[in-house]
């Protein structure tokens, strides 16, 4: 189990026994780059907070996460990291700052629209849309993805695992670990990747919560339930 999150943090959640590579789907360059690790700030009336959490890129300039990696979605601010390093002698990824934070009213679900998008830096990032027709049944594979804490407390590392589905609703996925995998400390709003009848890569879930052992049953957020709230933003 990885350690407890710094005082005045919100506690969110990773990928716990992952790998560098996702080993369920065959994802390009372009699509490995969608995923962005997220540094979130503000200050609301408990005062200030911040969190390190995972987005997707499902539009142009929209970022896809969870809600609850905000207190006061008002006084949020978000950068969000793509890709790999800029060059071999740094860490760094580039950046770029949002220009609004959008939370569901009801769902923990939020979007976060950049003041510039990938391509007018000049990356390559494939946006991977919402898979709004899913039509999961339990046992069926999807791959886990999320940037933070892993087993061996090395943070801000992209990660990907297959698990299978263990529980369907109508607003949530349930994914099960076994205790081998999971969702950790410092990563919610890590996508539940997954392919579409036609080969398209396709996001099915919003990660929401995370066992508290890293390695048993994490839920997601079911995009398909949110849909008419995600095209009123052109998502």
């Amino acid at each position: 189990m990885a350690p407890g999150p710094p005082p005045g943090s919100i506690q969110v959640s990773c990928i716990y026994g992952g790998t560098p590579a996702p080993s369920a789907l065959g994802l390009t360059a372009a699509e490995v780059n969608a995923l962005a690790d997220l540094d979130i700030s503000g200050g609301g009336e408990d005062g200030t907070f911040g969190a390190s959490c995972t987005g997707l890129l499902v539009a142009d300039a929209w970022v896809l996460t969870a809600a609850h990696c905000t207190r006061d979605p008002a006084s949020t601010r978000v950068t969000a990291r793509f890709g790999p390093p800029v060059s071999c002698q740094s860490s760094a990824r580039r950046a770029i700052a949002s220009a609004e934070i959008v939370t569901h009213p009801s769902l923990d679900v939020m979007l976060v629209r950049l003041a510039e998008t990938p391509a007018q830096l000049g990356m390559a990032a494939t946006p991977v849309r919402p898979d709004t027709g899913e039509d999961l049944r339990p046992g069926d594979v999807v791959q886990l993805a999320g940037f933070g804490w892993t087993e061996d407390s090395s943070p801000g590392q992209l990660r990907f695992v297959a698990e299978a589905v263990s529980a369907l609703e109508e607003t949530w996925i349930e994914v099960d670990g076994r205790g081998a995998s999971g969702a950790c400390v410092a990563d919610s709003g890590g996508p539940l990747l997954r392919r579409d009848d036609a080969g398209r890569l396709r996001t099915a879930g919003v990660l929401s919560a995370g066992s508290t052992d890293c390695v048993g049953i994490d839920h997601y957020v079911r995009l398909r339930s949110v849909v008419a709230w995600l095209a009123s933003f052109g998502v």
